[in-house]
């Protein structure tokens, strides 16, 4: 079943209890939310920057009508009363409330109104980027928070090189693993089924821009092909990362020969 009490299940992802090994956690990481295993931690992170990235672009918009700056690089602008109040109110946005489990909004206060905001916010800030920028920036900020900083994210969730259709095919199932596993236990099949047809289209907010083109065109093909068993596989296996890599890569599609283990993950 799912989370009846947050507070008195903070291990609990969508009814699944999930237990952090030592050997999981790095001697660098930093346990924003010791009760929450390190994987589902990188979930929030990942969220936390893919939501304020949108935010700041609309932020980036207002600014762009009161300026006379381009798409691609506004005019600077200070971190002044209005960016300050909207930071602190960030984690109070809809999304955070009404669409994601409740452990993405602590973690995003724990960053958002801790000692790591000012580095985090300075990602955006100082970058100065225009709305047609952001989007592909955010794998670095990723690369920066999730897995230099925090260290809550491995390497191998944000993957830099060029990859063979196989490992497209997986990095497209865990982003729907991903995509699916941050909602509300109490989120309806429609709503789950909203969030796997939206992952192509959001494939450049979580990875290398340089590997986007042979992703896109990958993510169409699968999706075009097997719309339907994506999304009824996709609610079937989302609790176990591994069981859908697997199901979706090996048995609804041919681009992997070899099933994958939750250590190779």
């Amino acid at each position: 079943g799912g989370i009846e009490n947050d507070g008195s299940c903070m291990t609990c992802w969508l009814g699944v209890v999930l237990i952090a090994s030592a050997a999981a956690k790095t001697e660098n990481f930093v346990d924003l939310l010791p009760q929450v295993p390190r994987e589902v931690q990188c979930i929030a992170c990942q969220t936390l920057v893919e939501e304020f990235a949108n935010s700041w672009l609309e932020l980036i918009r207002v600014h762009l009508k009161s300026t006379d700056s381009s798409d691609t690089k506004p005019a600077s602008f200070e971190y002044d009363d209005d960016v300050h109040s909207f930071v602190l109110k960030h984690c109070n946005n809809l999304p955070y409330v009404e669409t994601y489990h409740s452990i993405v909004k602590q973690f995003c206060e724990k960053v958002m109104l801790g000692d790591r905001r000012s580095d985090f916010v300075g990602n955006f800030l100082h970058s100065v980027l225009g709305p047609s920028l952001i989007r592909p920036h955010m794998y670095h900020v990723k690369e920066k928070l999730c897995v230099n900083d925090l260290h809550v994210c491995e390497d191998s969730n944000l993957e830099s090189k060029p990859l063979s259709k196989c490992n497209r095919c997986r990095a497209i199932a865990r982003d729907i693993w991903l995509v699916v596993n941050r909602l509300k236990p109490t989120s309806s099949s429609l709503d789950r089924s909203a969030a796997v047809g939206g992952v192509c289209g959001e494939l450049n907010m979580r990875h290398n821009p340089n590997t986007i083109p042979s992703l896109t065109a990958t993510c169409d093909e699968f999706f075009d092909e097997h719309d339907d068993q994506i999304i009824k596989t996709s609610l079937a296996y989302y609790k176990e990362e591994a069981a859908l890599v697997n199901a979706l890569c090996n048995q609804i599609s041919s681009h992997c020969n070899k099933r994958i283990s939750e250590k190779e993950l």
